[in-house]
């Protein structure tokens, strides 16, 4: 993988600058702009923002304001650029039927990359977007949620591939922002099946799906302005919750920077504030297999790291989603890290000690 920067991208008018650069994924090289204070400190939050159908990642971060957040609060953002879909127009694969372009690989890898570049956290790296953006956000939800610890989706919903296959064993803090007027993403779950984007329910039911998988068993509603009840979904697994801003008289857009008055909140402080309770209440990258072993990092690049209380004396097997033996061998005190470097980007499944587990190969 190679990165370059490419070019200066300034608007005066906001009051910054900041530097579009490319990371090469499966032959191609992809554009991002990455953006973070002078003073930002080690291993602080990563937020990925992402751009909807047609769009472009320098359009969405002229308007979402999430610079302003990383400024005030010391993080690091990042926002990808899609690609062209079947029909020439940039995109997400949120799973759909238009494209083939492996889209949370390359969005995982990308994550992986800053976290070690950029000395940023594993733990508090997150992913939000606007309409395409958040189906995209969903996706990583139900694919990636090793990488991004929690998503907030603007005018977005599930795929109808998402709603279908979503793993049910990925609990994860989930955000909507819904506008009740939206007649692109409608809140009724009618939107056209072409293309795989339609076959969703609902909002709720959406909403009501993350709030069981998370475990939720409490719920509270605050009216935050004259055109919004907020949904908060609390006292989930690992202290998660799930957020639901259904706001009266919005159409498809990102309540914010260009509409305030309007509705009443922006956006982007919403979703740092939702964010923020991850900080808050930290949960572990570490896989744990039982009260004894760990397996780490998941997703990687080169190797697969196991952790034991006690002396290590067992083999292990990889296997791949079809269940063919792809790598085997012996872990002792001295030999306890597991080479995946040869592996072709994917899922696969690591049996230690009678335990199974995914891990995903970037």
């Amino acid at each position: 993988m190679k990165y370059f920067i490419l070019l200066f991208l300034c608007f005066p008018f906001l009051g910054y600058c900041q530097i579009e650069e490319t990371f090469e994924y499966d032959g191609l090289q992809r554009e991002y702009i990455y953006y973070a204070p002078e003073d930002v400190p080690e291993n602080a939050p990563l937020v990925f923002v992402m751009h909807g159908y047609t769009s472009s990642n320098q359009f969405i971060s002229s308007y979402s304001g999430f610079n302003e957040i990383a400024d005030v609060h010391k993080i690091a953002v990042c926002y990808p650029n899609g690609t062209p879909d079947n029909f020439g127009t940039n995109h997400w694969n949120a799973n759909l039927t238009i494209s083939e372009r492996d889209d949370v690989g390359f969005l995982s890898a990308l994550a992986v990359f800053l976290q070690q570049e950029k000395n940023l956290s594993a733990d508090h790296t997150f992913a939000c977007g606007m309409s395409n953006g958040g189906f995209m956000s969903y996706t990583l939800a139900c694919q990636a949620p090793d990488v991004f610890k929690a998503i907030a989706s603007i005018t977005g919903t599930m795929s109808g591939a998402d709603w279908n296959d979503c793993d049910s064993n990925n609990p994860i803090p989930i955000f909507q922002i819904s506008g009740l007027e939206d007649n692109t993403v409608p809140v009724d779950g009618s939107m056209s099946t072409f293309g795989g984007w339609g076959g969703a329910p609902d909002y709720i039911t959406v909403n009501d799906f993350w709030k069981e998988k998370n475990q939720c068993t409490e719920t509270e509603v605050v009216q935050l302005s004259e055109v919004i009840d907020a949904i908060y979904h609390k006292n989930g697994i690992n202290g998660n919750q799930v957020w639901l801003y259904p706001i009266t008289n919005m159409g498809h857009t990102w309540p914010g920077v260009w509409s305030i008055n309007q509705f009443g909140i922006n956006a982007a402080d919403e979703i740092w504030k939702f964010f923020s309770l991850q900080i808050e209440n930290p949960t572990s990258t570490e896989n744990f297999l039982n009260d004894e072993l760990k397996i780490f990092p998941n997703p990687t690049f080169e190797t697969i790291n196991v952790k034991a209380n006690s002396d290590l004396n067992t083999s292990f097997v990889i296997y791949n989603l079809s269940g063919t033996i792809i790598a085997q061998g012996i872990l002792n005190a001295s030999h306890s890290s597991i080479d995946v470097s040869r592996l072709n980007q994917g899922l696969y499944f690591l049996k230690v000690q009678n335990k199974a587990f995914k891990f995903q190969k970037l």
